[in-house]
Parts: structure tokens; sequence; C-alpha cells
């Protein structure tokens, strides 16, 4: 198994680890996680499925979480000042379009990241 934690500052080839000439990472074998494992890797090592599916899926997690509250802040912010204004027919129109095009593309994001290199 290999940490991130204890990766070389460069991403090695997949020849060089087929052929062992990969040093300073932290390998085990399969077997029970430990107290100072990295339990989502631990977890996705040992035939877990759903370690490996979180591990995957935190990324998206963070970056539509962290990137939802910055857009629901711009929401605010452009509704407050006037300019989109949700009493008009054209203003929800505008709404709804944004918030459409932020779930579009988190849907699009996400088939491409478990859908399709399945297909």
């Amino acid at each position: 198994m290999v940490y991130l934690r204890d990766a070389p500052p460069y991403l090695p080839s997949v020849h060089q680890f087929e052929a062992g000439r990969v040093s300073g990472l932290h390998t085990m074998q399969s077997g029970p996680c430990t107290q100072g494992d990295d339990m989502l890797y631990c977890a996705a090592e040992n035939g877990g499925e759903l370690g490996r599916q979180m591990s995957e899926l935190i990324p998206i997690i963070y970056q539509y979480g962290v990137g939802g509250i910055v857009f629901v802040l711009g929401l605010v912010l452009v509704t407050r000042a006037g300019t989109l204004d949700l009493k008009t027919r054209h203003g929800k129109r505008w709404f709804a379009v944004l918030v459409a095009g932020f779930v579009l593309y988190l849907c699009v994001h996400v088939f491409f990241q478990f859908v399709a290199p399945r297909i």
C-alpha cells in the first residue's frame, strides 16, 4: 500500500513501481488496519469498495462544497445589490439558469470521474 504522506515529491512511473525501483514509500501487506494507518486507503487496499469510493469522492465533496458556498454567497450579493431581481420573471429565469449551470457542471464532473472510466 502506498501512502500519500510518504510519497516522493515526484510521481514515479508504473514501470518504476513494477520494477521495485521506488524507494522511500511505506508499503504494507493486506491485513487489518492499525491505528496509524490512513483508514480510507487501508480500507481500499483490503478490498473495501466503500473505502475506495470514498477516497475518490472526498475531493468532489470538498470542491463543490466550498465552491457551492462561494456560489451561494455570490448569489446573495448579486440579489442584495439589486442586479438580480427575483421579483421579475427575467430575474427568476437567470437565477434558475445559474443554479442549473452549477448542478449541470457537478453532474458532468461526477459522470466523467465515476461513470466514464468504467465504460
